[in-house]
């Protein structure tokens, strides 16, 4: 992923409960061991109208400084780095808008690459809610 490996397996979680929400996880791993955790995508669907803006804030308190808002993407984008103690993933990319009655909010933890690929990569989780 991200230039890393064609070989990556997404490993899917069961699906938790949050709220009155629904959280869905998916791991990205290299079954080589050559890259081990490549990615991490969160996705959670709250019911109701509210605006995204409450869960994103409250993901942006994970980030080191500064947080790079991506305008234009779903109701709300970001990307920042967050603080790590070793080859933990680096980067926390989100995007979230309503959809389909729910609030969706899409979170990918991944390592650092170019800066382009986080609004790419917003944009794809945002079209995709």
């Amino acid at each position: 992923m991200i230039g890393k490996s064609d070989d990556l397996v997404a490993n899917e979680g069961e699906p938790e409960r949050v709220g009155a929400g629904k959280a869905y996880r998916c791991a990205f791993d290299d079954p080589k061991g050559k890259y081990a955790r490549s990615a991490e995508l969160f996705v959670a669907a709250i019911p109701g109208n509210q605006p995204p803006r409450a869960t994103i804030d409250k993901l942006a308190k994970e980030c080191k400084q500064p947080v790079t808002q991506l305008p234009g993407i779903g109701e709300q984008a970001l990307w920042c780095g967050i603080p790590t103690d070793g080859p933990d993933l680096n980067i926390l990319v989100t995007a979230g808008k309503r959809s389909h009655g729910e609030t969706r909010v899409a979170t990918l933890y991944l390592y650092e690459t170019r800066t382009d690929v986080y609004a790419s990569l917003a944009k794809l989780m945002a079209d995709r809610l």
